[in-house]
């Protein structure tokens, strides 16, 4: 028997997913659409209390422009918030705060073989550096900031479940939820810096 994910109901939606956010102006990376409408599944199996092939049967072709209208809503909802978000000023502290835990996760993405997470939290950190040396009081845009913990929180949880796994070379390494909770709390940090009112 096929496993849920290589059938030919789960691949058409898929495929269907591709076209529906491609239309949207929001192209999905290869594979993308896969992990959609995996999590997808997760959610209906998890409700139903059901296993994720079983939950196929409560998917159709109509899924597919479901799901992109809604992540398109939610994309531009969670634009216009951040949009309205303070700028965050790069003094010591925070600069080293949002490199360190931005650096931590793309490490953490290129150990895991996710070359795309580890070049989104780069170019991120980029444009970071690129403030500190072209602004003379350096401030990172709440957008940029909120973008960025939202790539780096994939390490976190993909930590946590076991998809992800990192071995440093140390005699007494901290083991991954270890890891990810250290990272969690730093980005628990940057996001309540980068929603603070400012005075």
């Amino acid at each position: 028997m096929a496993e849920f994910d290589r059938t030919e109901k789960f691949l058409r939606i898929a495929e269907a997913l591709d076209r529906e956010f491609a239309s949207r102006g929001m192209p999905l990376k290869p594979g993308a659409a896969r992990d959609v409408l995996r999590g997808h599944l997760d959610t209906i199996a998890k409700h139903l209390r059901i296993q994720r092939r079983s939950a196929l049967k409560y998917i159709d072709d109509d899924t597919a422009a479901t799901l992109a209208r809604s992540s398109f809503r939610n994309v531009q909802e969670t634009q216009a918030h951040d949009d309205t978000l303070p700028p965050l000023p790069l003094d010591g502290p925070n600069i080293g705060l949002l490199i360190s835990a931005f650096a931590v996760a793309a490490h953490t993405a290129v150990m895991n073989e996710d070359p795309d997470n580890a070049a989104d939290l780069c170019d991120t950190i980029m444009q970071i550096g690129m403030t500190l040396r072209d602004e003379l009081v350096p401030t990172a845009s709440g957008a940029l900031i909120q973008d960025g913990l939202r790539k780096a929180d994939l390490a976190v949880r993909n930590l946590l479940d076991g998809t992800w796994s990192l071995n440093p070379r140390d005699p007494s390494p901290p083991t991954n939820a270890e890891i990810a909770d250290q990272l969690r709390a730093d980005l628990d940090s940057i996001d309540a810096l980068s929603r603070r009112e400012e005075p």
